[in-house]
């Protein structure tokens, strides 16, 4: 019961982050690594601000959305629509020649 209780739960085990940063902390205190103690932590904001700009850039296409930047007429729209046009028409001749194939005796 206990072994599904693991198995059936997040993660919540040490990320690639943390361990680095822990390795960093180790070196450091044992003189290893002579380094400045924003190198030390420089997994976590490395992180931080990877993760800050990703939710910037996520906020802001959503703005756009909202608040109609990218109008249906602009050529971004345009050019996304067109890219699935042609990905629809392809799988379409796809089905369509799968069927000839399987018709054929």
């Amino acid at each position: 019961m206990a072994d599904d209780k693991r198995r059936s739960g997040s993660g919540g085990g040490m990320g690639l982050i943390t361990i680095t940063w822990i390795i960093f902390l180790i070196l450091r205190l044992t003189h290893v690594i002579d380094w400045k103690w924003y190198w030390v932590f420089s997994p976590i904001w490395i992180s931080a601000g990877l993760a800050i700009l990703f939710l910037l850039c996520i906020g802001t296409i959503l703005l756009a959305a909202v608040f109609g930047i990218a109008s249906s007429s602009s050529q971004m729209i345009v050019g996304i629509k067109s890219w699935f046009k042609k990905q629809a028409q392809e799988d379409i001749i796809d089905v369509e020649t799968q069927e000839d194939i399987n018709d054929d005796p």
